[in-house]
């Protein structure tokens, strides 16, 4: 997998190996060995990392966050797509159409 401009709502994410993650208090931040940038995570976006634990699409992690906070679907898959491109910018994540 690698890192593609144009990301859809079938685009398939995972995140990338050598990527630390700490958690506190229900935000975590996270740590690309590789390149020691940092990202920062709120409540909703830890949870969006964890469901990254396993390929997904777009999709499917927009409609789990969705249902779990109770977003109207169309105004969550856009911050969703918003999330995946910054997180694929900073190497933190592969994508997959």
């Amino acid at each position: 997998m690698k890192n593609i401009p144009n990301l859809t709502l079938d685009t398939r994410v995972s995140a990338c190996e050598g990527v630390l993650m700490q958690e506190l208090e229900g935000e975590s931040v996270l740590l690309n060995l590789s390149s020691g940038i940092y990202f920062g995570l709120d409540e909703v976006g830890t949870r969006i990392w964890k469901l990254l634990e396993q390929p997904l699409t777009a999709t499917s992690i927009a409609v789990t966050i969705s249902n779990e906070y109770d977003v109207q679907f169309d105004r969550c898959a856009r911050e969703v797509l918003v999330l995946i491109e910054d997180m694929s910018k900073a190497n933190l994540i592969t994508t997959k159409k």
